[in-house]
């Protein structure tokens, strides 16, 4: 089975009018991550994969940029302390609009949204943002988003897996605290840590999605 999403981006970049924003003067992820350090999972047969490869990397890199997200990354590398923890996720499905929904600030006195929308498509060219939201988060939000995060323990989750399909999304979820940088990436879950917590960051948005998957 082929990852047709991937296909599909990599004609996009060639044969679309709209290209995205360079990304090149921002990191989005470690360069380790490009190193095969993962077994594959279900089937360990298949030996080992990199987190994200050098193809995923400026896929998503692209996405981001286009949305004019800060690297999680690059900020692990600052001043960590006092200012709380970073939640992302980023949702790209191969033919609906790319989403990224941040929280900042979860575990502070003053946690922020921040979600935006944009007018491409996550397996094609990204487009620039057409919906944005901003706001504070209420303390029952806070705390609803600290639970799902407790009970699933993403980032304890391994943080990539073989990811075989056709069309679908991928459920990129990353955060930054005190403890440095964390990311999970999963195509399409049906279930599980990753489906759940991108499921309650989409809801903070008040959005209607007719399509999750």
């Amino acid at each position: 089975m082929v990852n047709w999403t991937l296909i599909i981006w990599a004609i996009a970049q060639t044969g679309s009018a709209v290209q995205p924003p360079p990304a090149a003067s921002v990191v989005y992820f470690p360069p380790s991550f490009a190193k095969p350090s993962v077994p594959c999972t279900p089937d360990p047969r298949h030996g080992l994969i990199p987190i994200v490869s050098d193809f995923e990397a400026k896929w998503y890199s692209g996405q981001l940029s286009a949305a004019q997200e800060p690297s999680l990354y690059e900020a692990a590398q600052g001043n960590r302390q006092s200012i709380g923890s970073t939640v992302r996720f980023t949702w790209l499905r191969t033919f609906h609009s790319p989403v990224m929904v941040r929280v900042e600030g979860l575990g502070s006195t003053s946690p922020r949204l921040i979600a935006k929308q944009l007018s491409g498509a996550g397996g094609y060219a990204p487009g620039l943002v057409n919906k944005r939201i901003e706001r504070n988060l209420s303390p029952a939000e806070a705390n609803a988003l600290k639970a799902v995060l407790s009970s699933t323990r993403v980032f304890e989750s391994v943080p990539a897996e073989c990811g075989l399909g056709t069309d679908g999304a991928q459920w990129i979820v990353e955060s930054v605290d005190g403890t440095g940088y964390h990311f999970v990436n999963r195509w399409t879950p049906e279930r599980g840590g990753v489906r759940e917590l991108g499921m309650a960051m989409l809801k903070l948005t008040d959005w209607q999605f007719e399509d999750i998957y």
